[in-house]
């Protein structure tokens, strides 16, 4: 103490000739100020610490509790549980249907704290593109998030930059690659809410412009390439989420209650012509 007194009055001499000497001044004032203040009670010590077990013993049941939910999912998306495609016609819809319930409900649990009563429609729609009649199993998730008041929430960039308040999600549970019949599907599929020259809009708008395809493969061809370049080039935009993707969706649930991250880095990487 005496040491840091002499100090004191040595910089005091100074006479304020230096900007550093003012700064370690200040600070030295700031430490003997600390010396003053009244140390806690030991009851006040011991409430604090056992307040900091409590929290510390929450937050390792929650992720215990997330982890076994997630578990679960994984072992279900297990291809050993769960194929891609299939010999005949009628396996390749009893594992197609099986894919669907599996990345609906892992959308379910890992983007639950995202949004507020979240509503997850689920309902194939039969379609027609280009003469080839088909059926979009999609996922239609209700674009409601939690902090919508903050600007640079994932989902309100996804809302402002391609007008999406439903989020849809096409399940393809194919082995092989990914062709441009089924990105021309899901781009048939968005609610564009186009005005005709007559004035007439066509749909609500309310799908916006943004598909994503959950795929056990994530592979593409050539043909496929160039569909998500050309539908890129109108202003639409359609991702491809693999295995790989849902199980990250999973692994963030676990470590951090939610999904969100794995959305955002792909908003943000998203560029060119990658999905």
């Amino acid at each position: 103490m005496r040491m840091q007194f002499y100090k004191l009055r040595r910089w005091r001499k100074n006479d304020y000739r230096s900007e550093n000497n003012i700064s370690k001044r200040e600070k030295i004032n700031l430490y003997l100020s600390d010396l003053h203040k009244p140390l806690d009670k030991p009851e006040e010590i011991e409430r604090t610490d056992r307040k900091v077990q409590e929290e510390i013993k929450k937050r390792e049941s929650l992720k215990k509790q997330r982890e076994e939910e997630a578990n679960k999912l994984l072992a279900r998306l297990n291809r050993r549980r769960c194929n891609a495609g299939g010999k005949d016609r009628r396996t390749r819809n009893l594992n197609a249907q099986k894919f669907e319930k599996i990345c609906l409900d892992i959308i379910k649990l890992t983007l639950k704290n995202e949004f507020h009563n979240i509503t997850i429609k689920r309902h194939p729609k039969p379609i027609r593109v280009k003469g080839y009649k088909s059926k979009v199993r999609d996922i239609s998730l209700l674009n409601n998030p939690k902090n919508y008041e903050n600007q640079s929430n994932i989902w309100n960039l996804i809302r402002r930059w391609y007008g999406s308040k439903i989020i849809v999600f096409d399940c393809k549970n194919y082995s092989t690659k990914i062709k441009n019949k089924e990105i021309y599907q899901l781009y048939e599929y968005l609610d564009r809410g186009e005005e005709t020259a007559s004035g007439k809009r066509l749909g609500s708008g309310e799908i916006g412009r943004l598909g994503i395809i959950l795929s056990r493969n994530g592979r593409y061809d050539a043909s496929a390439a160039t569909a998500l370049k050309r539908i890129k080039d109108d202003g639409y935009k359609v991702w491809i989420l693999t295995d790989k993707d849902l199980t990250s969706m999973l692994n963030m649930y676990i470590s951090k209650g939610s999904a969100e991250r794995v959305f955002r880095e792909r908003f943000t990487t998203s560029s060119g012509d990658t999905p």
